[in-house]
């Protein structure tokens, strides 16, 4: 089983709204691999690679993860395979985002002005 990118614990299945992720039930986070970002938003998410002094690594291939601010929240997205790093708390800064209109689907608008082509 992979482990939380900050360390802790080993992550454990999550699933919520047909979307399959891990979480940390230590700090919260949560993960959603690469195939699950490319399935939501239609293609693998592409960042430039992170600074080889970043302090988290990818549960899924242990590429280390980089950081990308958009709109107020900054996500933590793996360079290699695309997956996507939640704090604790982030996931919920975008799904009650009024702006927006809140729920999952939030989540998956925010992933795709995040990874414009």
């Amino acid at each position: 089983m992979p482990r939380c990118p900050d360390g802790h614990d080993t992550l454990r299945p999550l699933i919520e709204n047909s979307i399959e992720g891990a979480s940390c039930e230590t700090c919260r986070g949560i993960w959603l691999p690469g195939a699950i970002v490319q399935a939501a938003i239609g293609r693998t998410p592409k960042v430039a690679a992170a600074d080889p002094d970043a302090p988290r690594t990818c549960p899924t291939d242990g590429a280390r993860l980089r950081d990308v601010k958009h709109r107020g929240v900054t996500v933590d997205i793996c360079p290699e395979c695309g997956g996507v790093w939640l704090d604790h708390g982030e996931r919920e800064q975008m799904m009650g985002s009024t702006e927006l209109g809140g729920g999952w689907f939030v989540v998956e608008l925010l992933l795709n002005l995040l990874f414009v082509p």
